[in-house]
């Protein structure tokens, strides 16, 4: 069977709009296959502002890959949707007459064409087959038909063509259509407001104890998931919580972090340990899930990689992580030269798991100035790839910028543009009596950061961080429901 969703065959003239395909089972082309003819007209499809997400094969070696849209001399146009956790790849289009079939899409993996995006869209909840976006200002709940507020803001919203009508969604609306199935229409999810910053999760390198904050007078470990609030997100111990290590170590770092497409966590440790259930060691190279089992071990992140000597059973560390399923990035700790490669792979790269360098330390570094001369190789300890591919990340070594007049520390929040984001003192200043003294570069190992607002005024009502007409329409409402009679009641509620 090909097209599980929609099959258009040779001659046919399809507009998709506002669809949401998902589910689907076929050879090829689960979500949808379409194809032209020599002897017939040009077929032609449009797909605008459509979902096609968890579509699979039924074959466990279809003839065609394309699995969310497979178009075989097609007319096709991409435009505005969300191709997502389907099959690898995700799309081929062969032969399309475009040269920018698709854009202004997020697409798994990634797509050449203008506006495209490759990141984690952040639906609602799959398992319940509700592919809304998650908002941090609002999101149309079609279970009990209220808006609500999700604490992660997806990068689908507000990353549509700019030229297409967003007047159709719901105010906040950023003036700019979202991407997917809901996109310019009342169930669009709601834009966040300008004051909003991502939010940043990580780690440190060094243990410390904390003089401010919740956490004020408690030793804060490097195994602990932090945030630029002062708060501890996650223990350590609660990582780990599911596995069962032999003999019980209350600490075992925290190297790398990265949060699933629902609830579930997944990280790198900094030591290993031998766990009784899995009986097997899970390594501190190994790609982990507090669900307890081991995702990836470190020896299948490098199975395409070649070191020399023969590696043997030999665990490389794996110290940034980034993405998840099939679009995996990670860092190692102990670098290797690469037989097939005929160089080192560094412990400052960045590297993918079909044995691919995907950036090196030096082209991560091109655009700061270290003196008196340039390390070969500086470390790569944590990374995130931004939704417009910027790259975030820390280093393992300080240096001192010549152009910034600065030094550039281990714990020091980096991008690929030669910006310092945050240094070290700031992301862990929640954690210090601002009045004492500077505390000690302690380093920067794990790292996650989401879109958020981390600091709401507290007269935001509808949670887009800004005080406005909206927020004061709420309040108008709240005392309308009111009613103010009797007085007693209303000064209850």
């Amino acid at each position: 069977m090909i097209g599980g969703g929609l099959y258009g065959g040779p001659g046919c003239h399809i507009r998709l709009q506002n669809c949401l395909l998902y589910g689907n089972l076929a050879e090829s082309g689960a979500g949808i296959y379409t194809e032209s003819s020599p002897e017939a007209v040009n077929t032609t499809l449009l797909v605008k502002n459509c979902t096609i997400a968890d579509n699979h094969w039924n074959s466990s070696m279809p003839p065609f890959p394309g699995c969310g849209i497979h178009s075989d001399g097609s007319d096709i146009q991409v435009r505005n949707s969300i191709v997502w956790f389907n099959d690898m790849p995700q799309l081929l289009l062969m032969n399309p007459p475009s040269e920018s079939p698709v854009v202004y899409s997020n697409v798994q993996g990634g797509w050449m064409g203008a506006g495209n995006i490759n990141a984690n869209p952040w639906f609602a909840d799959r398992a319940a087959e509700d592919y809304h976006l998650q908002s941090i200002t609002g999101r149309y709940d079609p279970q009990s038909g209220q808006w609500v507020s999700d604490p992660l803001h997806s990068p689908s919203i507000d990353a549509g063509d700019p030229a297409d009508p967003a007047a159709d969604e719901p105010l906040p609306n950023g003036g700019r259509i979202n991407q997917g199935a809901y996109g310019g229409t009342w169930q669009a999810s709601k834009s966040r407001g300008p004051n909003q910053e991502p939010v940043i999760l990580f780690s440190t390198e060094e243990s410390f104890v904390a003089t401010a904050g919740p956490h004020a007078g408690e030793l804060i470990s490097h195994g602990d998931l932090l945030d630029t609030t002062g708060r501890v997100v996650l223990r350590n111990g609660f990582l780990t919580r599911k596995f069962h290590p032999e003999p019980p170590t209350p600490d075992y770092g925290l190297d790398g972090i990265q949060l699933g497409p629902g609830t579930e966590v997944f990280f790198s440790l900094e030591e290993s340990f031998w766990d009784e259930a899995l009986s097997q060691m899970v390594g501190h190279g190994d790609w982990l899930s507090d669900q307890g089992t081991i995702v990836h071990t470190n020896a299948w992140l490098l199975q395409n990689f070649h070191p020399m000597p023969s590696p043997g059973p030999y665990d490389y560390g794996l110290d940034g992580m980034f993405g998840f399923q099939q679009g995996l990035a990670f860092s190692i700790e102990d670098s290797f030269s690469d037989e097939i490669l005929s160089g080192m792979v560094k412990h400052g790269d960045l590297l993918s798991p079909a044995g691919v360098i995907l950036r090196t330390n030096d082209s991560l570094l091109q655009n700061f100035h270290p003196m008196p001369s340039p390390n070969p190789d500086y470390g790569l300890d944590a990374v995130q790839v931004m939704s417009l591919g910027e790259v975030w990340f820390s280093i393992e070594e300080t240096f001192w910028d010549e152009v910034l007049g600065q030094s550039i520390g281990h714990g020091d929040l980096l991008s690929d543009t030669g910006k310092v984001i945050k240094t070290n003192q700031q992301l862990l200043a929640a954690f210090f009596n601002p009045t004492g003294e500077v505390h000690a570069d302690l380093g920067l190992d794990a790292l996650w950061v989401g879109p958020g607002c981390v600091r709401p005024p507290s007269a935001d009502l509808n949670g887009d961080c800004r005080v406005d007409i909206y927020d004061l329409a709420i309040l108008a409402g709240e005392w309308l429901d009111c009613g103010w009679e009797p007085q007693e009641l209303c000064n209850s509620q």
